[in-house]
């Protein structure tokens, strides 16, 4: 299957990203765009989509997965990325 893969910036990747977790139902803990923007606007991050090629339209690419990678520093204030991090 071809595919591609886009970056996208902290505003459309949080939506995009919100999306994708609405739509399926895998995802336990979904986020919304907001909750996304909140918490990597101040760290480095990547938020990468890769697009295949859809079934029914060969003409149209449709988002099969995602990737969010971002920063953790050594004294995280949010509970889940300082338990994270102490793990590390």
């Amino acid at each position: 299957m071809d595919h591609s893969i886009r970056h996208y910036g902290l505003v459309q990747g949080a939506v995009e990203v919100g999306y994708m977790e609405e739509l399926f139902m895998e995802f336990s803990g979904k986020k919304n765009a907001g909750e996304i923007i909140k918490w990597l606007q101040d760290r480095e991050h990547l938020i990468l989509m890769w697009m295949g090629i859809s079934p029914e339209d060969l003409d149209r690419e449709i988002p099969v997965v995602f990737k969010v990678g971002h920063e953790l520093r050594e004294y995280e204030k949010d509970l889940p990325l300082s338990d994270l991090v102490l793990h590390l």
